[in-house]
């Protein structure tokens, strides 16, 4: 993640460029990096000299560059200070049940950090299964609220509903869809029966579901069990 400050004389302008979550490893139209080492990096630019250095978050006063991070956040988000939803809030979108398929390894965070509020939930579903049967279905979900990142992310997700896009290999595909009435992004291969269905919710949410010996449609059905509708109006 590489975030920009450009200093000037009266007042502080923060423009953030960030990777998408979930987006299927891409990112956003900005633009993302980060060092060698791994560690996100604070690119400071005084617009007074001319001269740009870049150093990491630590080097920097912490107060102070999560106070930055939050106004510019705030900048991204029309004036909002949007909070991310509590762990609990979020964990009860994932069932326990979805279809013949019983959740385990739930989990759920919240991170406040460096000025940004973001909050995850996800789990493992497997269904019950014969040890002869010849599919052996697992699926991973995922859900992300985006929080106080919502705005600055937004452009990278933008494209799923404004451009449709199709790609084909020899075993498989991958494409834009829309999903009750959300924007989104499926893919599957034939030969791996990996599937991945990826919904961008009320512009604030992430819905992730990942199957491995599974059809498309099967993955779909783990999707289906996720009250989105719900969850959209979370963010209101």
């Amino acid at each position: 993640m590489k975030i920009s400050i450009a200093r000037r004389s009266r007042s502080s302008v923060l423009v953030v460029l960030l990777a998408a979550s979930g987006c299927g490893g891409g990112e956003t139209s900005a633009g993302a990096a980060k060092g060698a080492s791994g560690e996100a990096k604070l690119s400071v630019s005084d617009e007074s000299t001319g001269k740009s250095e870049a150093v990491t978050a630590a080097e920097t006063d912490p107060e102070k560059a999560a106070e930055q991070m939050r106004e510019g956040m705030k900048q991204f988000n029309n004036g909002k200070d949007i909070k991310a939803l509590s762990p609990s809030e979020l964990k009860q979108f994932l069932p326990e049940t979805i279809g013949p398929a019983k959740r385990s390894n739930s989990k759920a965070e919240h991170t406040n950090a460096m000025g940004m509020d973001l909050a995850t939930a996800e789990a493992d579903y497997e269904p019950e299964y014969a040890a002869d049967a010849q599919q052996h279905p697992s699926y991973h979900a995922k859900i992300t609220d985006l929080g106080n990142m919502s705005g600055a992310m937004l452009g990278g997700f933008a494209g799923w509903a404004m451009v449709q896009t199709e790609s084909e290999t020899e075993t498989g595909y991958e494409k834009t869809v829309q999903y009750k009435g959300f924007p989104g992004q499926e893919s599957y291969d034939r030969e791996t029966k990996y599937g991945r269905l990826n919904v961008f919710v009320a512009k604030r949410f992430t819905v992730e579901v990942s199957g491995n010996d599974v059809t498309i449609e099967q993955v779909r059905t783990i999707v289906d069990g996720i009250d989105v509708a719900k969850l959209g109006t979370m963010g209101k």
